[in-house]
């Protein structure tokens, strides 16, 4: 993760990104109306509606979800309330970006460049762009 300081950054120690279920389900939005019986033959835990991430196959759509998942083909787009994450895949280039930075990675998600765009005190994750990865990917996967 990196530390943010009024401009400046370091990169810190973070906790290891874990998928620990042999089965991933992602629930596709547009085609959900929350009724909950996939609850009942959902291969893992939870309530796939609500618990697992949401996947927009339109604009429509995300702009309706609170958070969720828009894979617009040469990137995917995270909204979360307010917060718009989004990660461009070209190559074994990575880039993570919020109106707030643009983070350059490699493919095992090392840091290649950073370019905060205003001055303010967080921590960034880098785990939102590791989910988003993992999920393009899936997405990918099933479309191909």
């Amino acid at each position: 993760k990196l530390l943010v300081n009024n401009g400046q950054y370091i990169l810190a120690e973070d906790k290891n990104f874990v998928i620990e279920q042999a089965y991933q389900i992602l629930n596709i939005a547009d085609y959900c109306n929350e009724c909950g019986n996939c609850t009942s033959f959902c291969p893992t835990s939870g309530r796939p509606f609500a618990d697992k991430p949401n996947i927009a196959l339109c604009k429509e759509s995300f702009n309706s979800l609170e958070k969720g998942y828009w894979d617009k083909g040469d990137h995917i787009l995270y909204k979360e309330g307010e917060e718009l994450y989004r990660l461009d895949i070209k190559n074994d280039k990575l880039v993570f970006s919020t109106e707030n930075y643009v983070i350059e990675l490699d493919k095992n998600f090392k840091v290649q460049g950073v370019e905060l765009k205003k001055n303010w005190i967080s921590d960034i994750s880098l785990h939102r762009a590791v989910d988003m990865s993992v999920i393009k990917d899936a997405i990918e996967s099933v479309t191909k």
